[in-house]
Order: C-alpha cells, then structure tokens, then sequence
C-alpha cells in the first residue's frame, strides 16, 4: 500500500517525495503527504478517486480463513496502512476484494458500503479494452500481420494489431476482469497517452520489481 501511495505522489501528482519515505509507515506517508497533497487538488477543484485493488480481507470469526464464497470480511488488515483521519477529504474511494464485507463495516469511522459485482469473461474483458483503447488496423494490414481478436456487430469484425490483442489479454487477465479496473486502465492510456502495450509493460514491470499487482 504505502508503494502505491508513493506512486500516486511521484507519477500522478508529480511531486517530490522525500528520500527517506521508504522508512515511513505506509499510514504516516497516507496522513503527512497524500491527504494533504489531495487536500490541494481539491482546492483547486479537481475531484479525486482512489482505487484499493485487492485489499486484504481479515475474518471476523476467530481462527475463519478467508473464504471468497461467504460474506464476513472486514477492513482490520488495511485500517493501519489506511488514512487514520479522512477529515477534510471530499474525494472518493474504492475497494475491490475478493470476498464481500459484513455489514456495518467501517473505515476511519465512516461506513464502507459493500456491492458485490462480477468479473467479466476474459474475451468480453479483452475485447473492451481493444474497442475503447486501441485502434484498429485495416484489413490490408490485418491480412499482412495474421491479426484477429476484437469483436464487431452486424457480422462485422474489427481487427486488431497481434501485438494490442496480445497486451489487452495480458491486462485483462491481471486485474480478472473487473468493470472498474479496466476503466481505470482505459483512463490511463488517455491520460497519458500510453498504448496499451505500453500500459502492460509498465504493469509488468512495476508487479515484477514490487511483487504487488494493483493498478495505479
């Protein structure tokens, strides 16, 4: 978590962050740089929204392992690497887990509405990806590469360079298909003018040098 927040510093709000953060509790980068750094924006009138992808779910029955197919989990393992005061705090925040949380369950006080939403396919998450993120290729092209994928209507098909069809698969596998992490996927090759070739790389290596798969 705090790699994440550190991320959003440096990547998003494109700040300078300290040397020693890395020796900082990930609650106290929360409190002392990120709330603040938020508190800005808002004052400036952008609106904020936080993503938590995966969150670890803590059982509320003494000696229960997480399981995905009950309801019971609650926020005690992201509480101390969460905010410890939201005051002040206009913008939004999302939580994906694995398993729905109990009711009544809450975070800094304020309580945490659970939605149980599912995954898409993996062909129905690629093929959003490809259609609202990437551009495609004529057929000319299509038949000079050997590309496929995509989807159409109507009995058309849209295709698709091997190499994009390849990186939507790669990113729709890694956040498994969930609505609202491919829009924030979408939503960072807009903003930052990336492929989603690129935007895979970069996951890639980013989960690869961290051993975290979230989504910034």
């Amino acid at each position: 978590t705090k790699a994440s927040y550190m991320r959003i510093l440096q990547d998003v709000l494109d700040l300078q962050v300290p040397a020693d953060m890395d020796g900082l509790p990930a609650q106290q980068v929360a409190d002392q740089w990120l709330a603040p750094a938020l508190r800005k924006q808002q004052r400036q009138g952008v609106a904020c929204l936080l993503v938590f992808d995966n969150i670890p779910e803590a059982p509320t029955r003494a000696g229960a392992a997480p399981d995905p197919s009950e309801e019971g989990g609650d926020l005690a393992l992201l509480a101390p690497n969460f905010f410890s005061d939201v005051g002040g705090l206009t913008c939004k925040a999302v939580l994906t887990c694995r398993r729905r949380l109990a009711g009544g369950c809450t975070l800094c006080g304020v309580e945490v509405l659970s939605r149980q939403i599912q995954p898409l396919a993996l062909e129905t998450a690629r093929d959003m990806l490809l259609q609202r993120g990437a551009v495609p290729i004529t057929t000319s092209e299509a038949a000079a590469a050997g590309a496929g994928g995509g989807s159409g209507s109507g009995g058309g098909s849209r295709q698709y360079d091997p190499t994009t069809v390849y990186a939507a698969t790669r990113l729709a596998e890694r956040v498994g298909g969930l609505p609202l992490a491919l829009k924030v996927i979408l939503a960072l090759c807009a903003r930052m003018h990336k492929s989603l070739k690129q935007v895979a790389d970069d996951f890639a290596t980013y989960a690869g040098r961290s051993g975290e798969a979230a989504v910034h």
